[in-house]
C-alpha cells in the first residue's frame, strides 16, 4: 500500500477511500452468484463422479456451500468509493485488487438490468476504459443511474488532456 501511494501522487491526489465512506454490492449478489454458477457446476460434476464413484459423488456438492462462502466473502469485501475526481474498487477474495479510475480517463458508461435484477431495483454499473471493462454488480438502480449520469458528465465537461 506504501508502493501505491508513491505511485497514485503522478495520477491522483488522493485516494477516493480516504473519505471514508464506501459502498458495496446488494446481498442478492450471493444467491445469483450460487444459483448460476455454484448449483450448475455442482450437479454436474456430482452427475459425472456418480458414474465412477456411486454415492460417494455427492461430496460434489459441497461445492455449493464453498461458492455460497466465496461469494459472500466476495460481497463483503466489495468497496466502492466515489468523489469528485475519481473511483475508487477494492475487491477481492484471496487477495485485493484496487482499482482506481479519474472521471475523465472513461470512455463509456452503461447501466445494465437482467429481469431478476429489474424486479428487485438492482442493476450492474459498466465502465470501459482503454483497459477494458470495469463492472460494479448488484448496486441499487438509483445509484447506477447517478454515478451514470455524473461519469457522463465528468466526461464531457472535462477540458483535461485524455491521454
Amino acid at each position: 500500500e506504501e508502493n501505491l501511494k508513491k505511485l497514485i501522487g503522478y495520477y491522483l491526489p488522493f485516494f477516493p477511500s480516504a473519505s471514508g465512506e464506501s459502498n458495496t454490492i446488494q446481498p442478492h449478489y450471493v444467491f445469483r452468484s450460487v444459483l448460476f454458477a455454484g448449483l450448475p457446476a455442482a450437479i454436474i460434476m456430482a452427475g459425472i463422479a456418480f458414474i465412477w464413484w456411486k454415492w460417494n459423488a455427492l461430496w460434489f456438492l459441497l461445492w455449493i456451500v464453498y461458492s455460497f462462502i466465496m461469494s459472500s466473502i466476495y460481497r463483503r469485501n466489495y468497496r466502492v468509493w466515489v468523489n469528485e475526481d475519481a473511483i475508487e474498487i477494492s475487491r477481492g477474495v484471496w487477495g485485493r485488487e484496487s482499482v482506481i479510475v479519474n472521471w475523465h480517463k472513461l470512455q463509456q458508461v452503461t447501466v445494465r438490468q437482467g429481469i431478476y435484477q429489474r424486479k428487485m431495483g438492482l442493476a450492474d454499473l459498466m465502465l470501459q476504459t482503454a483497459s477494458g471493462e470495469i463492472r460494479i454488480p448488484f448496486i441499487r438502480h438509483e445509484e447506477a443511474q447517478l454515478l451514470a449520469d455524473y461519469a457522463a458528465m465528468k466526461i464531457e465537461s472535462s477540458q483535461q488532456q485524455w491521454m
